[in-house]
């Protein structure tokens, strides 16, 4: 019996060292700098592997790669679930030359962190069909052709955040987040450094075919759409800051979305928002939009809750254009200044086939105004 009890304590006694050894191996860090050009090259601190590449493919799964500051010239495929971290992001820099992609996530479970990374003939990060919970924050992107982070169809509950990119040229988008479901995209800034031209076709954020994703608290400075959303479902955009584009949020052809709490500011050009194609049953609420040619604009699109909106110094606060004869609902408010009547929102009606077509006026109607502007973050 004494001896079955020895054997017990002993057991006790070491099982901890055995878990701890095998958590150490499990999350094992593996050291890149591109200084080590001569070698060897085991991944250690002392010897670090000279390219990321080479440490992915040392790598376990749920491995560190630390990479030293320099510049890293080489196209990279994460196929592993791995969390790979610069030094910083203006130092750890990833110079790709590949017209898909500087960075390829093929594996679920990875991190991608704290670099800058450029490729002028292609994309920045692709997230491929294969893999699920990435994580892409604190990266800057620039000098690049496509897409600066791009996630592809069947994927789901990624994080985009804390990015800075840099748009440049034309036929460009910041992130594209298409086919997806739970992404959260947010505390991003996305700027274009060439003069804003609606013709351009440059996106901010494009949402393309989504579900129940969260985009919010990003800024966006000079694109043609500041977010472009195209047949989704169950979506929130929110608290999002869109400046001098030439619309600031496109909803298109899209359902039970809620758009609430943006910032949205131009130059007397464009939309703020525009709802459009039979867009229906989403939430516009608590926007504020000022200095656009439009400030709301609704096209064959209706049965729209469009609430507690400020509308101030635009050239026309909202337009409404139809061919079903179907309205949104209007309600409280604020049209430029203090109104004792409701608000009428002018806009065409169109009836018969085409080329028949016959125009018409139309309107619909805000019954109670907002008497003050809303205040929210700018």
């Amino acid at each position: 019996m004494k001896k079955l009890l020895l054997i017990f304590f002993l057991s006790f006694l070491l099982l901890p060292n055995l878990t701890f050894s095998t958590f150490s191996e499990e999350y094992e860090t593996i050291h890149v700098d591109d200084d080590n050009t001569d070698g060897p090259w085991d991944g250690t601190n002392l010897h670090p592997f000279q390219y990321i590449q080479d440490a992915i493919n040392y790598a376990n799964n749920n491995n560190f790669i630390y990479v030293q500051k320099g510049d890293y010239y080489e196209n990279i495929i994460v196929n592993k679930s791995v969390f790979i971290y610069g030094v910083s992001a203006n130092e750890s820099i990833i110079h790709g030359d590949n017209y898909l992609s500087a960075v390829k996530i093929e594996s679920s479970n990875s991190v991608l962190s704290r670099f800058t990374i450029e490729n002028p003939n292609g994309s920045g990060i692709r997230i491929c069909e294969s893999a699920n919970d990435v994580s892409i924050s604190k990266n800057i992107i620039r000098n690049f052709s496509h897409v600066a982070i791009s996630t592809l169809k069947h994927t789901h509950d990624h994080i985009i955040k804390n990015n800075i990119i840099n748009i440049c040229g034309k036929n460009s988008t910041g992130i594209i987040c298409s086919q997806s479901e739970g992404v959260r995209i947010f505390s991003n800034n996305i700027t274009n450094s060439q003069p804003p031209n609606r013709y351009d076709l440059i996106f901010g954020i494009d949402l393309a075919e989504c579900r129940s994703c969260d985009v919010y608290n990003n800024s966006i400075y000079g694109m043609e759409k500041g977010i472009w959303a195209n047949h989704i479902f169950s979506n929130e955009i929110q608290n999002n800051r869109i400046i001098n584009s030439f619309t600031g949020i496109s909803i298109w052809n899209s359902y039970e979305n809620s758009v609430s709490n943006n910032y949205i500011e131009g130059d007397k050009e464009g939309y703020g928002i525009s709802l459009m194609a039979s867009s229906v049953f989403n939430q516009i609420d608590n926007n504020y939009i000022t200095k656009k040619k439009t400030g709301i604009y609704a096209q064959n699109s209706f049965e729209n809750i469009i609430f507690d909106n400020t509308l101030i110094d635009n050239f026309f606060d909202a337009l409404t254009d139809t061919n079903n004869f179907k309205t949104n609902n209007w309600n409280h408010n604020y049209w430029s200044r203090t109104r004792v009547f409701p608000k009428i929102i002018f806009g065409t009606a169109v009836y018969g086939p085409t080329p028949n077509l016959i125009f018409f006026p139309w309107f619909e109607i805000d019954r109670n105004p907002a008497k003050e502007p809303f205040v929210i973050s700018k």
